[in-house]
């Protein structure tokens, strides 16, 4: 059992973090996703609370 969870384990940091995606412009989903956060931060106020 634990080689099956480990290969998940394995397959779905993969997916996330390593894997291009063509639709992200081949950038990985983790880094898609961090730019994402990263422009919305950008457009709010400093003096709004987070």
């Amino acid at each position: 059992m634990s080689d099956v969870e480990y290969a998940t384990a394995t397959w779905v940091e993969w997916w996330n973090n390593a894997r291009l995606h063509s639709r992200l412009d081949y950038r990985p989903p983790a880094e898609a996703e961090a730019a994402h956060y990263a422009a919305l931060s950008e457009g709010i106020p400093e003096s709004c609370p987070t």
